[in-house]
């Protein structure tokens, strides 16, 4: 069918070829036709002209004359009608002269001949205006000569001007006749040729348009057949296949998608593919229809989902091509429609079965990583109430005021409570490690820096640390025991890496970030150098002071457990200028 559909189009191709050739010469020989007339046309204009100014100086040479003539009548007689001649002689040679330059302005030559005209006339007429004058100024029956004040050679050298404009314009005219000649003689050509070159072209174009009428009979027996096949391969398919319009129509199918989604084949034809799609697949179908459309795709291929006539699903996997017109426009879609309900059936049991088991396995995972943290917890929180108490009895020991002893003991009464209260947030905590996951509350940030700093009695009074607190946002919803660890942590750093010789400053503070909590420790001690070490900021096990007691473990513990809940930390820092932690929840 294929090679049917690019025989026709070549015996096409070739039959609009010859008319456009034909179209194209015949426009070509037309327009160089036309070309020859406007020159000829163009040159008989110029002829024309050229007889209007030999006409207009030989005005100008009669002008003269009867200007002469008049005045010397009227220098004789004194007629008033001869100077009134000729006066109007004189104006009628102004305007007469001054249309020829206008008319002869593309001449170079014949302009600077008028020039010269005008010179000498100007001259000529200046010098009969004072013979007028003269003659009017006399006595009524006094003459005067013409020779008294005329200079000689004037009126010559105007006659002979105007000869030569009058020469100048008969040589253009003998050239404009041989050009307008010339021009009919090649338009008659071109016409002739035009015509003969035509009926050539003609006759060539009847035999081509003959021959493809033949080519096109034999054609339609190649497509005839061609059609049979596609018929047969479209209705004995073993898959379902479906002819669509461009707009979704259904206009044929074959007896299998009838089967599939439960339609006969007369009910389907009167519906659109859009009529029995599922609607969550149409967008994605129509999308790619689209692209197909637009050429920016040659076929596609996607799994949709079909409503059968009786209400339930039909998965199936669809390929659609389109077939174009001759003249590039949609023609129809061939889709090719394979049921994968059962197939879709066993993935999804299978993919819930894969899911049920990740879904177990990463509870496992968090069990596992919730008991370490938890384990990191106990370590770490349980390390400064020790060492708190451990100092104090040391103070105690060494002590020889009874009072300060006594403050002492009572400061050691409270770090013991503390730590007491840290082990049954423990068990507490464990418990629900085992139970389930721990639950958020309302906690007083108020109240978990007093405790914080109760575990840190001895340190802030042998370090005379000031703590600063300010909190806009007063409370917020976290597991406390999170919490308290995380001000546990960000304290005890603060607490061990001061400045020397630099009185301790700790501020802690809270405010709102577009609806978020911000919790902001800031000391300042020895600072970090972000620049060296800010990509292993909160890994495990890693030391960016040497001499001082610590593991690497805290930062690590506090990340997990804010982003644990869904919080973020970050940390601003540079060494010899205190750190600032940014704490959101």
């Amino acid at each position: 069918m294929y090679k049917v559909r690019l025989t026709a189009l070549t015996f096409n191709k070739k039959l609009t070829g010859g008319f456009v050739i034909t179209l194209l010469l015949l426009c070509v020989l037309t327009y160089s036709s036309y070309r020859a007339i406007k020159e000829t046309e163009s040159a008989h204009k110029w002829e024309t002209h050229t007889h209007s100014v030999i006409n207009e100086a030989n005005q100008v040479v009669e002008k003269l004359t009867d200007a002469d003539v008049h005045q010397l009548w009227y220098l004789i007689d004194k007629r008033n009608e001869d100077l009134s001649t000729y006066q109007l002689r004189i104006i009628e040679i102004h305007r007469t002269v001054f249309r020829l330059k206008s008319e002869t302005n593309d001449n170079p030559l014949q302009k600077k001949q008028i020039d010269s005209l005008q010179y000498y006339l100007q001259q000529r007429m200046t010098e009969m205006d004072l013979l007028v004058k003269s003659a009017i100024r006399l006595p009524p029956n006094a003459s005067i000569s013409r020779s008294t004040l005329m200079k000689d050679g004037l009126e010559d050298k105007c006659r002979l001007w105007l000869n030569r404009i009058i020469s100048t314009e008969e040589k253009l005219l003998i050239s404009r006749q041989k050009a307008s000649i010339g021009y009919g003689e090649k338009a008659s050509e071109i016409i002739a040729c035009s015509a003969g070159i035509s009926i050539v072209y003609l006759i060539l174009l009847y035999l081509l348009i003959k021959r493809t009428f033949a080519a096109k009979q034999a054609i339609r027996e190649s497509l005839a057949l061609s059609e049979n096949k596609f018929h047969n391969a479209f209705e004995y398919s073993g898959i379902g296949m479906a002819i669509v319009s461009p707009e979704g129509k259904w206009i044929d199918i074959n007896s299998h998608v009838s089967e599939m989604l439960g339609y006969s084949k007369e009910e389907l034809l009167t519906k659109t593919f859009q009529d029995i799609t599922h609607p969550d697949d149409l967008l994605t179908d129509l999308s790619l229809l689209k692209q197909l459309h637009n050429k920016e795709i040659e076929m596609y291929q996607m799994e949709k989902r079909y409503i059968h006539k009786e209400g339930f699903i039909v998965w199936a996997l669809l390929t659609v091509s389109l077939i174009w017109n001759p003249d590039n426009t949609p023609n129809f879609h061939i889709s090719q429609i394979i049921d994968i309900t059962a197939i879709k059936k066993l993935m999804d049991e299978q993919q819930l079965k894969n899911q049920t088991l990740l879904h177990t396995s990463s509870q496992l995972n968090d069990e596992i990583r919730q008991l370490r943290d938890f384990n990191g917890i106990v370590t770490h929180n349980l390390r400064g109430p020790i060492g708190s108490i451990v100092n104090l009895t040391d103070m105690i020991m060494t002590e020889d005021s009874e009072q300060e002893k006594q403050e002492l003991v009572e400061m050691l009464s409270t770090s013991a409570i503390a730590l007491n209260d840290t082990l049954g947030d423990l068990m507490q905590i464990l418990e629900v490690r085992l139970n389930g996951s721990i639950s958020g509350e309302q906690c007083s940030l108020q109240e978990v820096l007093e405790t914080t700093l109760n575990m840190f009695t001895s340190e802030i009074i042998r370090s005379h640390v000031e703590v600063i607190s300010r909190f806009d946002v007063s409370e917020v919803n976290f597991p406390k025991f999170y919490l308290e660890s995380i001000f546990h942590n960000m304290i005890s750093n603060s607490l061990k890496y001061q400045m020397p010789e630099v009185k301790p400053i700790i501020k802690i503070s809270s405010s709102d970030a577009n609806g978020r909590t911000q919790i902001i420790f800031e000391d300042n001690g020895i600072g970090i150098d972000l620049d060296r070490y800010g990509n292993d900021m909160f890994k495990f096990s890693k030391v960016f002071h040497s001499g001082y007691d610590s593991k690497g473990v805290g930062l690590f513990i506090t990340k997990n457990q804010i982003e644990t809940y869904g919080g973020t930390i970050a940390v601003e820092s540079k060494p010899g200028k205190g750190s600032k932690f940014i704490v959101t929840i």
